[in-house]
């Protein structure tokens, strides 16, 4: 049975709270395996306290959902980010009058990197086609015979093509880029997405990152190579029997790693 697939406004929280197989646990497994791999699940949430992390996915919430961001945050004021006690009184009346409304306080010179990548992303002319022309944000659910419940939340899609935003330093590097690809499974992440787009009767026959370099503030679009898609699957699928075993190995474990998020 398939489940229903859910676009637009649907919560990043909301997709979290659904227990499923997701593109994450899958890159891990194409680094990890065995206990290695229960490791790195039982801490992957850590990555999103770091700044990097969340400067990433601000700038993926102001550019592909803006009223979300501009509904979740609230920006703290410079001039209450000092350690005196006049800026401590300020900023703690301004943090909890925020967790009274359901804000997050984000610094503003944080919320400055971000309207400065989405005012590159604004300028880019493929990125603004690219925003115009597909779904963004869209939250894909299904059930696999293999895997049970699976998910993927993907950036842009249109019934041809996925893309990913990546922030990534060095963007401009495409040595660079292409060992971080790998490193990091991000053609897997892909592939991942293109087998939940082909469960909602999607034929995805082009697939790339739209990378945009905070150091720079430079945006360019990159498609993966013919070559790289058959790597990248054939990855997947070893990290996919690595999950098999594991999960055969060590249920409970599993269970309490990947049940949600």
């Amino acid at each position: 049975m398939t489940l229903p697939c859910l676009l637009g406004d649907y919560p990043m929280e909301k997709y979290k709270g659904f227990p499923g197989l997701n593109a994450t646990t899958v890159r891990l497994a194409h680094r990890f395996h065995g206990e290695h791999l229960l490791h790195q699940l039982r801490k992957k949430g850590e990555s999103s306290n770091k700044t990097d992390f969340k400067l990433g996915s601000l700038i993926h919430e102001k550019w592909l959902e803006p009223e979300s961001y501009e509904s979740s945050y609230s920006i703290l004021p410079g001039r209450y980010e000092g350690s005196d006690p006049l800026s401590r009184k300020k900023r703690g009346a301004f943090q909890s009058t925020a967790k009274a409304t359901g804000r997050t306080v984000i610094p503003e010179s944080l919320h400055g990197r971000v309207l400065e990548a989405v005012d590159a992303l604004g300028q880019n002319d493929e990125a603004c086609l690219l925003l115009e022309a597909c779904e963004a944000e869209s939250s894909f659910f299904w059930n696999d015979p293999d895997w049970g419940k699976c998910k993927a939340r993907l950036d842009l899609i249109d019934e041809k093509r996925i893309i990913d935003l990546k922030c990534y330093h060095g963007g401009r590097s495409e040595s660079d880029f292409l060992r971080s690809m790998e490193r990091q499974g991000l053609g897997i992440q892909l592939v991942w997405y293109r087998r939940g787009a082909r469960v909602m009767g999607r034929e995805v026959d082009r697939m790339g990152h739209l990378i945009y370099d905070p150091e720079t503030s430079s945006v360019r679009l990159r498609w993966m190579t013919r070559n790289e898609l058959d790597s990248a699957e054939k990855n997947c699928t070893l990290a996919l029997e690595r999950i098999a075993l594991l999960r055969r190995s060590q249920p409970q474990a599993w269970h309490r790693c990947v049940s949600h998020g």
